[in-house]
């Protein structure tokens, strides 16, 4: 961390445990995983996403929340599977069917990544790109600027 690099530290609710580090990418829309995201890929396949073409793969993921759909959480745990999930989710308030996906992915698998929930004054703050290291087990997000 150089002198103009300023780190900053915010609680965090914790759907789901674990530490992750990583660039966030950021985005004010919401995203259904089923149909929105390629499993595959970890690419965002919905055409009408402002971050349409761009993978989520090993990123901190920030959306406010899920638009819905009963089997996003099969695609979180086909993303684990395959190893093309987010490093980490970020919402302001996370769907429980999403929430279901890591949960069941670390049962299955015995992999999964964590889960929080940030207040919104937080999750307005961050951009993407800004250096992300999450800590679900103690509570806290660090987050430095781009």
């Amino acid at each position: 961390m150089n002198n103009k690099e300023k780190r900053e530290i915010y609680p965090v609710k914790i759907i789901f445990k674990g530490c992750a580090r990583g660039d966030a990418l950021v985005t004010k829309d919401s995203l259904s995983f089923w149909g929105g995201i390629d499993p595959s890929s970890g690419i965002i396949k919905d055409v009408h996403h402002e971050l349409y073409g761009q993978s989520i793969k090993n990123r901190i993921f920030f959306f406010p929340r899920g638009a819905g759909s009963s089997s996003g959480c099969g695609v979180i745990m086909e993303m684990v599977r395959c190893n093309t999930n987010p490093a980490a989710i970020i919402n302001i308030e996370t769907e429980s069917i999403l929430a279901l996906g890591p949960i069941i992915a670390e049962e299955l698998y015995h992999r999964s990544f964590p889960m929080v929930n940030i207040e919104e004054s937080v999750f307005n703050l961050i951009q993407t790109g800004d250096y992300i290291e999450i800590d679900a087990d103690k509570g806290y997000l660090m987050r430095t600027k781009k």
